[in-house]
């Protein structure tokens, strides 16, 4: 029988997934909360061995160790915009006339002291206002390696940023896929111009870090999600219904089923973050780092036209644009593949080279 204050808890967890699924019925992640559910958990486990095979090996930048966060290259402001221009116009020349366009009409704005008081209060992000009519682009600068890449991930969030409408689920779930993918193009374009690789790893490893922050989140959320669009409302009872049917719950004893419970409501009573949120890194990180494994010029084509289908197209066909079909079978586990090679190709790159490499000029 559930106690007073846990039928409160699935009260709320209830309504707010069927708020949910009225806005998910019948689209792609609708089909397959249950593939995202196990792309999760496989992902976590991939980063996990590989962070426990180096764990003897302390010249290697590992996943989960902060010792090693700091960059050591400086970066001007004027180096940076450098980069960010020859990058454009060598990779993405139909996309250089509209960043300028962005610095000169203000829509990106740059914050280049970072102890500025301004700077306290903004974050990096991209996003049009519907209030005011007005798109901005917010930046500031940290004069290291990562400004290349936020200039890039935000400007891509820019481009793809709808004006009139509010954004489909599609372009909710890939807008973090164009961004991150492109952010490590850029990444890979600095290292083939000799920048300093170790800062490029460091950088690859937080956002690899920072979307194994979210991972058990995201299972969480997609365990819920499934079970309750095959049982209905939730309560004490579903873990054993949830194991009549494809079993998508982590927790499989009953008090650890129940912990799962509490931790998703104080999730949705502290930020109530809709699923597509977190899922959407989670699909740009796998396919971003993944895709460094391959050297294809037709990718930032590719992705160039992903990001101008996104606010028009359904999920399946956009991701098929870029190759990847999660109803064919092998397309996923290569891509996970594809995922666990980099990782692994990022923690060697700590092994083998210098921090102290020069870089050309």
């Amino acid at each position: 029988m559930e106690n007073i204050e846990r039928k409160d808890k699935y009260d709320l967890i209830n309504e707010t997934l069927n708020d949910y699924f009225l806005y998910i019925s019948d689209t792609f992640l609708d089909k397959h909360i249950y593939d995202f559910f196990r792309l999760a958990l496989t992902t976590e486990q991939i980063i996990d061995e590989n962070d426990e095979m180096y764990k003897d090996d302390p010249r290697v930048y590992r996943i989960m160790n902060p010792e090693y966060d700091k960059l050591e290259e400086y970066l001007s402001y004027s180096e940076t915009l450098q980069i960010v221009g020859e990058y454009l116009r060598e990779r993405l020349p139909q996309y250089i006339g509209k960043f300028e366009e962005y610095l000169n009409n203000g829509i990106i704005n740059f914050v280049v002291d970072p102890s500025d008081e301004y700077a306290e209060d903004l974050k990096n992000h991209a996003c049009y206002s519907h209030e005011q009519r007005k798109s901005h682009t917010n930046i500031v600068f940290e004069h290291n390696y990562n400004d290349p890449i936020t200039i890039i991930h935000e400007f891509m969030h820019q481009l793809n940023s709808p004006e009139i409408k509010d954004p489909t689920l599609t372009r909710k779930l890939l807008t973090e896929t164009i961004s991150i993918f492109f952010e490590c193009d850029i990444l890979k374009y600095m290292q083939e111009k000799g920048y300093n690789k170790t800062d490029i790893a460091k950088i690859l490893h937080k956002r690899i870090e920072d979307t194994y922050s979210l991972l058990s989140t995201i299972a969480l959320d997609m365990a819920m999600l499934y079970n309750f669009k095959h049982l209905g409302n939730l309560s004490d009872k579903s873990l054993e219904e949830a194991k009549k049917i494809e079993l998508a719950i982590r927790k499989k004893s009953q008090e650890e089923y129940l912990e799962s419970v509490d931790v998703f409501a104080r999730r949705i009573e502290r930020d109530n973050a809709a699923p597509q949120v977190l899922l959407s890194y989670l699909i740009g990180t796998v396919i971003g780092i993944a895709y460094m494994q391959k050297n294809d010029p037709r990718l930032v084509e590719n992705f160039s036209k992903l990001n101008d289908m996104v606010n028009t197209e359904e999920t399946d066909v956009c991701l098929k644009a870029i190759g990847v079909d999660i109803n064919k079978k092998g397309s996923v586990s290569e891509l996970l593949e594809q995922f666990r090679k980099s990782v692994i190709e990022i923690d060697v790159t700590r092994t083998h080279e210098s921090s102290n490499l020069s870089r050309r000029k």
